[in-house]
């Protein structure tokens, strides 16, 4: 515990950071990582409530859990990696800014939990598969973006995102699984595909404001 450490410069050649390394850094406000880095664990950057802004390296491939804090803002990932893994950003809160590259081709179970304040996100192209509950609780996330190449999106994927006023469904998706758009109180104008086959009981409950 360094609760006075306010920068860090993780030099070339570390591939992993592991679990509590900077937890409790409180006034930690700039980390440097390096592109040899390829798992971050468990709690890495928890409590570190200075950090608003971090570059993530595209070779990072493990990321644990509860690694960022409640008040990480801005994300960007560079180029390289593949998926935005399970639980990611769970639970950052603040989180407003996010920037993913196209070489992501999945986004992961629960990876955008509860990131309340996260806007809107355009899903890059190269996207294939959207994880369940992978923005659950995103109560700002007024607009998104799915591109042709999303050919399935899990059960429970933008439940209760109260602020999102529209969707479009892109072609060559065959189902709306539980519960996919549940809550989505504000969701007003919906454009589904040509190719969907199965829309679950409580894929929609609780859209009060469909238009269309």
């Amino acid at each position: 515990e360094c609760s006075l450490l306010q920068a860090v410069a993780i030099p070339e050649g570390v591939t992993c950071i592991d679990r509590d390394t900077f937890n409790y850094c409180y006034e930690l406000a700039s980390v440097t990582l390096p592109s040899s880095l390829e798992e971050i664990r468990d709690r890495a950057f928890d409590s570190c409530y200075s950090l608003e802004a971090l570059t993530i390296p595209g070779g990072v491939r493990t990321i644990g859990e509860d690694v960022f804090s409640e008040y990480l803002r801005s994300v960007k990932i560079l180029p390289g990696m593949t998926a935005i893994v399970d639980r990611m950003f769970y639970d950052c809160a603040g989180l407003t800014d996010m920037s993913m590259p196209e070489t992501v081709t999945t986004i992961g179970d629960y990876a955008f939990y509860g990131c309340r304040s996260l806007p809107g996100i355009s899903i890059p192209e190269g996207v294939t598969r959207i994880g369940e509950g992978a923005f659950y609780y995103c109560d700002d996330l007024a607009t998104v973006t799915i591109p042709s190449s999303v050919k399935n999106i899990e059960k429970e994927a933008f439940y209760s995102c109260g602020n999102l006023k529209d969707i479009t469904i892109p072609e060559g998706i065959t189902q709306i699984k539980e519960g996919t758009f549940a809550w989505c109180s504000s969701l007003g104008d919906l454009t589904l595909p040509s190719t969907l086959t199965e829309i679950a009981a409580d894929g929609f409950i609780g859209c009060r404001s469909f238009q269309s």
